[in-house]
């Protein structure tokens, strides 16, 4: 899937961890992660975040991101899409972007954590083979979390980006 054509993608550097905190509270309210949580992160070796740009406008604007830890078991950390532009297929596309990055990083497995209730979020997680490993009791401020579990197989280390894609 490509991105639409009013959109770029970056990987951003710790500077931008003022502008992702901002989309992190439109898109995760209270459970946003701070600018400090961002700039550690996107510090980290072994994170790498995908952020989709309307580069149309003045000024760049982030309208979803994307955050994996990688290592031998990849963590989805981060995946969200902002309000006014979910249902266009953004959060797919970054999944898979999250996933190839793991592969290529030598993932043999993906792990994330979504709301019991996050319909959308579960069912995009499962149309990519994920399954429900286990529960976190109140894990979002009183909503439980699964803990969703994805084998990357034995092929993970020999995944090529698809054409036109860089990683």
């Amino acid at each position: 899937m490509r991105l639409p054509p009013d959109l770029t993608r970056i990987t951003p550097t710790p500077g931008w961890a003022p502008v992702l905190a901002r989309l992190d509270r439109a898109i995760f309210a209270g459970e946003a992660w701070s600018e400090a949580a961002w700039r550690d992160e996107l510090g980290a070796a072994t994170f790498i975040a995908y952020v989709p740009l309307q580069a149309a406008s003045a000024l760049p604007t982030p309208v979803a991101v994307g955050g994996i830890s990688i290592g031998p078991d990849a963590n989805i950390l981060t995946l969200g899409v902002s309000p006014e532009r979910r249902g266009k297929h953004l959060g797919s596309l970054l999944l898979d972007d999250l996933l190839t990055a793991a592969r290529l990083g030598g993932a043999t497995t993906a792990f994330l954590e979504v709301r019991v209730t996050n319909a959308p979020a579960l069912a995009l997680y499962r149309s990519r083979g994920f399954d429900v490993v286990g529960t976190r009791p109140r894990y979002y401020g009183g909503e439980d979390g699964y803990i969703m579990r994805l084998d990357l197989g034995a092929e993970a280390a020999r995944v090529e980006p698809a054409p036109g894609r860089r990683m």
